[in-house]
């Protein structure tokens, strides 16, 4: 029995100690892992603190007490992941003094298309149009964020710009 495994059943009881050596053995993976999709601190900071909050919420779902770090780790990732989608959906067009109205409205119902067809895509390739696009990320980088090869990243983002430019032409084409 591995000193995590004790740890959760521990956790699991309600011990207090348990949760905190749980956190001191994992904290430093779960915060390299949200950092290298965020690349802020205070972002990944916060998904670290979330990623916990739902780990511990959940610990009775844990099946296999040892894989604790990895779970924590995966969350943490999703968490990261949500977050950047989040900060994609603050991005708009920049407003330009010689805008009028018009033009301002235009960009930010277009950015709006863009960004609801961005989150119908399935996960990998939302992730790397996330990524890539919206957070300048180049393939290298990526990959080693997603944990895929740098030809995988080429292809998801090449596939996905290609079901965005489906998705937005059917738009146009209906307006």
């Amino acid at each position: 029995m591995t000193n995590v495994a004790k740890w959760v059943r521990q956790a699991r009881r309600g011990r207090q100690s348990a949760y905190r050596k749980l956190y001191d053995a994992c904290v430093e993976s779960a915060w390299r892992i949200a950092w290298r999709v965020l690349q802020r601190d205070d972002l990944a900071a916060d998904c670290v603190q979330d990623a916990f909050v739902t780990a511990f919420d959940r610990l009775d779902s844990l099946s296999d007490e040892v894989a604790f770090p990895a779970w924590l780790n995966r969350i943490a990732w999703r968490k990261a992941m949500d977050a950047l989608r989040r900060e994609a959906r603050h991005l708009g067009p920049e407003l330009n003094e010689n805008d009028g109205p018009v033009e301002t409205v235009a960009d930010h119902l277009a950015a709006q298309r863009l960004v609801s067809a961005i989150d119908t895509l399935d996960a990998p390739f939302r992730d790397v149009v996330l990524l890539y696009d919206l957070a300048g990320c180049t393939h290298p980088e990526v990959a080693v964020r997603l944990g895929i090869p740098v030809g995988s990243s080429k292809r998801r983002l090449s596939v996905a710009r290609e079901r965005l430019r489906g998705m937005l032409d059917d738009v146009r084409d209906h307006e």
